[in-house]
């Protein structure tokens, strides 16, 4: 059993599956990702990866999903259609994904679909730039978007709702 991330320092996850795979017939592989994307779930299903779960899952959530996969069980998460196509996140999904959030990273979340910056945001905060990214990283996780862009939409719909 194999669980690797679809981003990697050096190179892309689903291609190390698909290695995998290729030398170890009998391997099962999963991804865990931050980004729920079309694409790249049609990419990781092309590769024979049996399974696909989001970061943005809560531990317990994401150690469930491993155990069920370890016992054999084709796992894919909350919000993942293994036919390639990434289903349109309900009103219940945005509720989930916003609870997420700390009380600063709702306000990053503000601040991105404002339009600002790292260094803007960063001034906003009183913190570093580079702060100012691993939050907004986090919020881009938490929310499973894969740009700030995805960000400002879902922050669009929940102020909407």
């Amino acid at each position: 059993m194999v669980v690797i991330d679809v981003r990697l320092p050096d190179g892309d996850g689903i291609e190390v599956g698909r290695r995998v795979r290729e030398m170890a017939p009998d391997a099962r592989c999963m991804v865990l990702s931050a980004f729920v994307d079309g694409e790249l779930v049609a990419r990781a299903k092309d590769a024979g990866m049996e399974g696909y779960v989001l970061k943005h899952l809560h531990r317990g959530e994401i150690v469930d999903a491993i155990r069920r996969f370890h016992a054999g069980e084709t796992v894919f998460g909350d919000g993942v259609d293994m036919s390639g196509e990434t289903p349109a996140p309900g009103p219940d999904d945005d509720t989930r994904r916003l609870g997420t959030l700390t009380d600063l990273e709702r306000r990053v979340l503000e601040l991105v679909a404002a339009g600002l910056t790292n260094r803007q945001i960063g001034q906003e905060l009183d913190v570093a730039e580079k702060t100012a990214k691993k939050h907004v990283s986090s919020v881009l996780a938490k929310l499973g978007v894969p740009r700030r862009t995805g960000a400002a939409v879902f922050h669009a719909r929940a102020v909407a709702n």
